[in-house]
């Protein structure tokens, strides 16, 4: 495998983790009915994550986007994504309590922040920096809203 299919490779691997999140959220959508629209727009903010990294995977290609290999590392991307999609399997079937739902996708939101999730890419073009930039505004406002409903159901 080339150097550039392993880019390619990583970035799908990065769009696949923001539609895990999303799927995520989908699942506990269902799960708190009273609450629906909240998880039903972070599944979706977290679906347009992943087109945008998916945008910015074609810039990978053309050679404006690229990878920091030091801190791209894909086994704990992997893990975290085996870690999210686990949780949304089991969704369904669990009694979880709202403020578990909320704790658990406010330490997901908030270690993408606190890992500079989104640093581990770099581009030139000011077209790659405005969609980084956003994936990373995207993602804090996500810290607050999800931050915001903790508080008033802790």
């Amino acid at each position: 495998m080339t150097a550039r299919e392993k880019q390619m490779d990583a970035m799908e691997m990065l769009a696949n983790h923001e539609d895990a999140i999303g799927g995520l959220y989908k699942a506990y959508a269902k799960l708190f009915p009273n609450h629906e629209s909240f998880w039903s727009g972070l599944a979706r903010e977290e679906t347009e994550h992943a087109t945008w990294i998916r945008n910015l995977a074609t810039k990978t290609e053309a050679g404006s986007a690229r990878l920091d290999q030091k801190r791209f590392k894909i086994e704990a991307i992997q893990t975290s994504l085996d870690y999210i999609k686990n949780l949304a399997a089991e969704a369904p079937g669990q009694k979880i309590e709202l403020i578990d739902g909320l704790s658990t996708a406010l330490d997901i939101e908030k270690a993408l922040i606190e890992r500079k999730y989104f640093e581990i890419l770099q581009g030139d073009s000011e077209e790659v920096k405005r969609t980084l930039e956003a994936l990373t505004r995207s993602t804090k406002a996500h810290v607050e809203r999800v931050q915001k409903a903790w508080a008033e159901n802790k």
